[in-house]
C-alpha cells in the first residue's frame, strides 16, 4: 500500500501553496517525485497516473490538500491494475476503486495510453513530448476536433475537455446533448482560474482524456468474444479425465497424438510422487485430489497461467510450482507438442463458435477503410487498441454476430491527415509515428522525403491503413499479430535513428536501403503466418466494398500481365526444335491440362519428357497463380461475391508492397486512391520517433 499523507504534490508536481513536503510512513519508502519539466520524448510512470487520479478524487470529494491519504493496489498483473484510493476527509475515512491498465505498450505509438475506469471508462493519452502551454493544447484539440468532423457518421471518440474535467465540474444548464457549447463553457471556466488546469496535467504537462463509457476497444473484443479467454482453458479442463484413456485422448486429437498421451501419463505420475511428499513435508492439511493435480499440471503444461479457472488453493500452487517447473523443463518436446494440440483444438472451437462473428468484423473493417478512403482521410495508426466497436450495450455481445448492428469506429486522431482533393494542392505533413506491428517505414519518414521517392505521397498515407488493416483482418481470425517480426524489425531501425542524437535526419538514401530489407522480411512473414493459418483465413469470407475493388482489380491486371510474360517467356527458352503447336499448347494451357501432361512425362521418362517434365515443374506454379488470379478477378466483377480473406489478405498486400517496397517514383505504378503531391526539394528532415518502442 502508498500511504500518502499531507501535502501531496499536485497535478503540476509541485506541493499545494502552503503545504509541507510529502513525506512517507517512517520505515516506507517516500513516493517518487513528480518532475517538474522532461526535455525530449517521456516515458510516463504508472505512478504518475495514479497519483493523478488520486488528487481528482481530492477534488470530486472536496478534501483539503494535506488530508492523509492512501492508494493500493488491490488486484490485477503488470498490465493492469485495481486500486482502492481512500481519502481522510470530514473526520472518516473515504475510499472508492479505480483500474489503470496500459494500453500498445508493446507498440509505438505517438503518445503513451491508458485505459481507466474511474467513474466510466477512459482512455488517457500522454504526450511524449511535453505541452506546457494551454493555447498549444486547446489548438490540438482543436485539430483533432475538425477531423472528427470530416469523419462525421461513423463512430469517432476524440479527446476533450468534459471527458475529464466533467468528473470535477458540472453546467447545470448546459444541455447534454451540446457538446460544441460544453466544450465552450470549460474554456471559460479554465480561463477565470488558471490553477484548474492542473485537472488537465499528468506529470506536470498537459494529458488527453476520452470518454469511452458505451463502446469496448477491438482488442478487447477479440479477446472477450471472438478468443475466448476461457477457451483454452476448457480444452485442458477435458484432458484430465483422458489421461488415463489413450484412446478417448486420440479421438479428441487424432491418432498421431495417442505418444503425447502416453508421455504426459508418465509425466503426471513422476509429479505425483514428488507432490504428495512436499505436500506431507508442509504439513499444510490440505487435500487435494488427483483430478485437481492432473488439471493443475496440465495447465501448467499447456503455458495457462497458475490462476486460470484452477481447482488448486494458490498456497498448494506455490508448493506445486517448483516441481512441476523442473519436470517440464526435462521434456520440452511433450511440452511443445502438448501446447501445440490444444491451441490448434482450441482454434477449431473458435472458428466453429465465432466465424460468423469474425466474417461481420472483418467485412465492417473493410467497410471502414472505404470509407476512410472515400472521406480522404488517412488515419496511419490502425490497430486494435485505435479502434472500437459501437452497438447497443444491452446486446453485446450478440450484435457481432447481425452485421448492421454495430460499426467499427475510430479512437484518436493523433497521427491522421485530411488528403487535399486537389493533387497539386501539396499533402499535409501528419505528425510522425505509428505502432512497428501494424506499420511501414513510411510511417516514421516526412512527406518531403517520401515525395523524393514516390509519385503520390497521398497514395502512400491512404496504403498505410491497407497494410494495418491486413494486420487486423488476420489477427481477428488467427488470434495473432501477422506482421510479429517486421514490427520488432522496425521498431530496431527506429531505436538506430534515435540513437544518432535528439534530432536526428532521414533521408532518401537510409529510408531507400531500409525500406528495401523491411519489404523483403514482410513478404517472407506474410507467406509464412498465412500459409500457418490458412484454413482459417479461407473459411471466412467477406464481400469487398465497392471502393476497394478499383485498386484490387488494377493490380490484378497488372499482375496478370506479368504472369503472362513470365509464361511466355519461360515457354520460349524451351527446347522444342520449333514446334510450334507445343509452345502454343503450354503457353495457353489449363492447370489441368498440364498436370495430365506431367503425369504422362513421368510414365514415359524419356529424355525429351524429362526435359519436358522439369519444363513443366516451372510453369505449374505460374499457372496455378494466373488461375487463382483469374477466379479472383471475376469475384471482384461480382458485387455480391464473398471471396476468402486468405485471397483478399493475399492482394490486399501485394497492393501495398507493390507501391512502397520500390522507393523510386518512376517505378510506382499510379493509382487514383487518394491524390496529392507534396513539396520537393528536401534532402533529409527530421523524424520524431516514439518513446515507447519495444
Amino acid at each position: 500500500m502508498k500511504r500518502l499523507s499531507r501535502g501531496l504534490p499536485d497535478f503540476e508536481g509541485k506541493p499545494e501553496t502552503g503545504a509541507p513536503s510529502s513525506r512517507a510512513p517512517a520505515g516506507s519508502p517516500a513516493p517518487p517525485p513528480i518532475p517538474r519539466e522532461r526535455p525530449g520524448p517521456r516515458l510516463a510512470r504508472r505512478s504518475d497516473v495514479e497519483r493523478y487520479f488520486l488528487e481528482l478524487y481530492r477534488a470530486q470529494l472536496g478534501a483539503a490538500p494535506g488530508a492523509e491519504a492512501e492508494l493500493a493496489v488491490v488486484a490485477g498483473d503488470e498490465r493492469q491494475q485495481q486500486y482502492r484510493l481512500r481519502l481522510f476527509h470530514q473526520g472518516q475515512w473515504r475510499e472508492r476503486r479505480m483500474t489503470i491498465g496500459a494500453l500498445g505498450a508493446a507498440g509505438g505509438s505517438k503518445s503513451q495510453c491508458f485505459h481507466v475506469i474511474f467513474d466510466t471508462h477512459l482512455v488517457v493519452k500522454i504526450p511524449p513530448r511535453p505541452i506546457a502551454d494551454l493555447p498549444d493544447y486547446l489548438h490540438r484539440l482543436e485539430k483533432e476536433a475538425r477531423i472528427a468532423g470530416r469523419l462525421a457518421g461513423r463512430p469517432c471518440v476524440i479527446p476533450n475537455l468534459a471527458a475529464i474535467l466533467g468528473r470535477v465540474k458540472r453546467f447545470a444548464d448546459a444541455p447534454e446533448d451540446d457538446a460544441a457549447r460544453i466544450e465552450a463553457l470549460y474554456r471559460q471556466w479554465l480561463a477565470a482560474d488558471p490553477s484548474r488546469q492542473r485537472h488537465l496535467k499528468i506529470g506536470g504537462a498537459f494529458a488527453f482524456f476520452m470518454d469511452l463509457s458505451r463502446d469496448r476497444f477491438l482488442g478487447q473484443v477479440l479477446r472477450e468474444s471472438i478468443r475466448g479467454a476461457g477457451r483454452l482453458a476448457a480444452v485442458v479442463d477435458e484432458d484430465g479425465a483422458l489421461m488415463d484413456d489413450c484412446a478417448a485422448f486420440e479421438q479428441k486429437y487424432g491418432a498421431e497424438a495417442g505418444s503425447i498421451c502416453f508421455e504426459l501419463h508418465d509425466l503426471y505420475g513422476a509429479f505425483d510422487d514428488r507432490a504428495r511428499r512436499a505436500l506431507a513435508e508442509a504439513a499444510t492439511g490440505e487435500v487435494v485430489t488427483e483430478s485437481e493435480k492432473k488439471d493443475w499440471l496440465l495447465k501448467q503444461a499447456a503455458g495457462l497461467s497458475a490462476g486460470t479457472a484452477s481447482r488448486v488453493r494458490p498456497s498448494v500452487g506455490k508448493i506445486f510450482a517448483p516441481l512441476a517447473a523442473e519436470l517440464l523443463a526435462r521434456r520440452p518436446q511433450t511440452v511443445a507438442a502438448y501446447r501445440r494440440l490444444v491451441r490448434a483444438e482450441a482454434q477449431r472451437r473458435t472458428l466453429r463458435q465465432a466465424k460468423g462473428r469474425m466474417a461481420a468484423l472483418a467485412a465492417d473493417l473493410l467497410e471502414l477503410l472505404a470509407w476512410l478512403g472515400r472521406q480522404g482521410v488517412a488515419m496511419r495508426d490502425l490497430k486494435p487498441d485505435n479502434l472500437l466497436v459501437a452497438g447497443d450495450p444491452a446486446r453485446y455481445p450478440h450484435f457481432l454476430s447481425e452485421p448492421g448492428r454495430f460499426a467499427i469506429g475510430l479512437i484518436d486522431l493523433e497521427t491522421a491527415v485530411i488528403l487535399p482533393a486537389d493533387a497539386d494542392a501539396g499533402c499535409p505533413q501528419p505528425q510522425l509515428g505509428g505502432t512497428p506491428a501494424y506499420g511501414t517505414p513510411s510511417h516514421f519518414v516526412a512527406n518531403a522525403v517520401l515525395g523524393e521517392c514516390y509519385h503520390d505521397v497521398g497514395r502512400i498515407l491512404h496504403l498505410q491503413d491497407w497494410y494495418a488493416t491486413v494486420g487486423i483482418l488476420f489477427e481477428i481470425v488467427a488470434g495473432k499479430r501477422l506482421f510479429d517480426r517486421s514490427g520488432r524489425l522496425l521498431a530496431q531501425w527506429l531505436g538506430q535513428i534515435r540513437s544518432r542524437g535528439a534530432r536526428p535526419a532521414v533521408g532518401r538514401t537510409d529510408y531507400g536501403s531500409f525500406n528495401s530489407r523491411f519489404w523483403s522480411v514482410a513478404q517472407t512473414e506474410f507467406k509464412a503466418r498465412t500459409a500457418a493459418a490458412d484454413p482459417w483465413l479461407r473459411a471466412v469470407a467477406v464481400a469487398v466494398p465497392g471502393p476497394l475493388r478499383g485498386p484490387l482489380g488494377g493490380h490484378l491486371q497488372r499482375r496478370g500481365e506479368l504472369l503472362r510474360r513470365r509464361i511466355e517467356a519461360l515457354v520460349a527458352a524451351g527446347d522444342f526444335s520449333g514446334d510450334f503447336r507445343r509452345r502454343r499448347v503450354l503457353a495457353r494451357g489449363t492447370v489441368a491440362s498440364l498436370e495430365r501432361l506431367t503425369a504422362r512425362c513421368q510414365e514415359a521418362p524419356t529424355p525429351a519428357n524429362r526435359r519436358l517434365a522439369a519444363l513443366l515443374q516451372k510453369l505449374l506454379p505460374l499457372k496455378r497463380a494466373q488461375a487463382q488470379r483469374a477466379a479472383a478477378e471475376r469475384a471482384l466483377a461480382d458485387a455480391g461475391a464473398r471471396i476468402p480473406l486468405k485471397a483478399l489478405l493475399t492482394m490486399m498486400f501485394e497492393v501495398v508492397a507493390e507501391a512502397m517496397q520500390t522507393a523510386s517514383p518512376a517505378a510506382e505504378a499510379p493509382l487514383p486512391l487518394a491524390p496529392g503531391h507534396p513539396p520537393r526539394g528536401t534532402e533529409a528532415v527530421l523524424v520524431q520517433c516514439s518513446h515507447s518502442l519495444s
